[in-house]
């Protein structure tokens, strides 16, 4: 299946026959190449990779130079950069203006529950703490949009923030 990571070099570990070259493959193009020990056993670690799709694949290579068919490692996703930070759309509140019926945009209010909506990095999670305590979580959505509904807030000053992690951690 389909691997999605933030580390561009993956370690590859297994077994061929003995004595052989290792070789992966990142497409047609070599990333790495090493050697089994006696008991046929390798650990090779992949040049670094680039942000995105990479189909790996490993080789053996006996001592006269016969390379064994390829032996598919999977599709692998890398993606080392962060997600953006997510946007507030609006955080829903009771207060209003009784003269105008506009929200207030003071951050007063006497809703014990806040419901944050907005966006992010497409199926990314969201946390909402509260100082450092989390409080909420939920995934953006295949659009990048979010709801998140923190529980039941005691009365006074509290701290909140969002963070946002992507589907390579």
């Amino acid at each position: 299946g389909d691997q999605i990571t933030y580390d561009n070099t993956l370690t590859v570990t297994g077994k061929v026959p003995a004595n052989s070259t290792v070789v992966i493959y990142d497409g047609a193009r070599i990333s790495a190449t090493g050697s089994a020990d006696s008991s046929g056993n390798f650990t090779i670690t992949t040049d670094a990779l680039t942000d995105g799709e990479h189909t790996l694949r490993v080789s053996a290579i006996d001592g006269v130079g016969n390379e064994s068919p390829k032996t598919s490692l999977g599709r692998w996703l890398i993606d080392t950069i962060a997600p953006n930070l997510p946007a507030f759309n609006s955080i829903t509140t009771d207060t209003h203006d009784a003269v105008t019926s506009a929200y207030q945009t003071d951050r007063v209010t006497s809703d014990n529950t806040l419901t944050v909506t907005g966006t992010a990095e497409l199926d990314s999670l969201l946390r909402i703490y509260d100082g450092s305590t989390l409080i909420a979580s939920t995934y953006a959505d295949s659009k990048g949009n979010y709801i998140l509904t923190t529980p039941v807030l005691t009365d006074g000053d509290h701290a909140l923030s969002i963070t946002s992690t992507d589907t390579s951690g």
